[in-house]
C-alpha cells in the first residue's frame, strides 16, 4: 500500500487570484488531482492538510489574510 500526502492544496494557495498564490501555482492542480485519482483507484491512502484561520489569527501580522475558516479560499481542491 502507498500513501500520498497533499499539503495545503487550497484555493488561496493555488488558484489564480488566491490570497497567497503565485503566477504558476495553478500548474500543480491537474497533476496532483490525477495522482490522487490514481491512488484512490488502487486503494491507496491519501492524506491532506488544510490551513485554516480565524480572522484574529496572529499569523496575519506576517502574512496577508488567507484561508479564513469556512471561506472559499480555505476550500481544498479535490478530484
Amino acid at each position: 500500500m502507498r500513501a500520498l500526502l497533499i499539503v495545503d492544496m487550497q484555493r488561496d494557495f493555488v488558484e489564480t487570484g488566491g490570497a497567497l498564490s503565485f503566477s504558476d501555482s495553478s500548474a500543480i492542480v491537474e497533476p496532483v488531482l490525477a495522482l490522487t485519482k490514481e491512488f484512490i483507484e488502487h486503494g491507496d491512502v491519501v492524506f491532506t492538510t488544510q490551513d485554516w484561520h480565524d480572522k484574529s489569527d496572529e499569523e496575519f501580522t506576517l502574512w496577508p489574510e488567507h484561508c479564513l475558516k469556512e471561506s472559499e479560499g480555505a476550500r481544498l481542491i479535490r478530484p
